[in-house]
């Protein structure tokens, strides 16, 4: 049985730090052989990886969860038999995230312990980097597993983005860009439409649409009236946003 344990300190409180351990599905981020990892369920988490040319999928269980404190799990089949997460504070901007895993000798792979370890390190050093330069996770949950069951709700139901931007990002692009490219994922640009008010995004199609309703105006004040929402021409404070709205969408020649 090959053990290996490795750990890293964060610049980021433990809570944060273990909140983004908790988000199983951004673990390809700093994991370089883990081309997905997809939360099934509540315990459950289907396995991708990728080491040389050849892919491997596998189901983990998770049989512990400690809030700020521990994730464990097993593997039901694949090179890994368990895997375990603590996470401790060290001050009130500081974790130390420790992982440990075991496996099989036959899976230890040909260099031996020494390259599983080094590679555990390289991941961790890349968490580091990613928590760092965030500064927050990208999400949490904060229910707790004992004995493989849940308690205190299921993700599904306490699963809690945190941040303003609500970001899920555990929607993942792989990295192919340039010859540096070591194949780690990155956030997709995330566009939130719903922030824009309908009237705005109404106003942004008006010079591709016809302006029926608005009579003989041009595109311009029909700009302005649908952001005033307005139905047609004869708005009180129609003068005051001329300015504005030539500046914004010039007449046409």
């Amino acid at each position: 049985m090959a053990r290996i344990q490795q750990s890293v300190d964060i610049g980021v409180p433990a809570h944060v730090a273990y909140n983004q351990m908790t988000q199983f599905e951004d673990y390809p981020r700093f994991m370089q052989e883990v081309e997905s990892a997809q939360q099934v369920d509540d315990t459950h988490v289907r396995w991708t990886t990728r080491i040389g040319q050849q892919t491997r999928d596998w189901n983990s269980e998770i049989i512990e969860q400690q809030p700020d404190q521990s994730i464990a799990w097993r593997n039901l089949d694949g090179p890994v038999n368990t895997g375990r997460v603590d996470v401790q504070a060290l001050g009130e901007n500081g974790a130390r995230v420790t992982l440990t895993l075991e496996a099989d000798a036959a899976h230890a792979g040909t260099e031996g312990d020494h390259a599983m370890a080094k590679q555990v390190q390289e991941d961790l050093q890349r968490l580091k980097q990613m928590m760092e330069a965030k500064g927050r996770e990208t999400g949490a949950w904060r229910g707790e597993v004992h004995g493989g069951q849940v308690s205190g709700g299921g993700r599904s139901a306490a699963s809690v983005a945190t941040g303003s931007d609500n970001l899920s990002e555990n929607a993942l692009s792989k990295d192919t860009g340039g010859p540096d490219a070591d194949g780690r994922f990155n956030v997709a640009e995330e566009v939130n439409l719903d922030q824009q008010s309908d009237a705005v995004r109404h106003a942004g199609n008006l010079p591709h649409q016809s302006t029926e309703g608005y009579g003989d105006m041009g595109s311009n004040e029909a700009v302005k009236n649908a952001l005033q929402g307005n139905e047609g021409p004869g708005a009180e404070d129609k003068e005051k946003l001329d300015a504005s709205i030539k500046r914004a969408v010039p007449p046409s020649n």
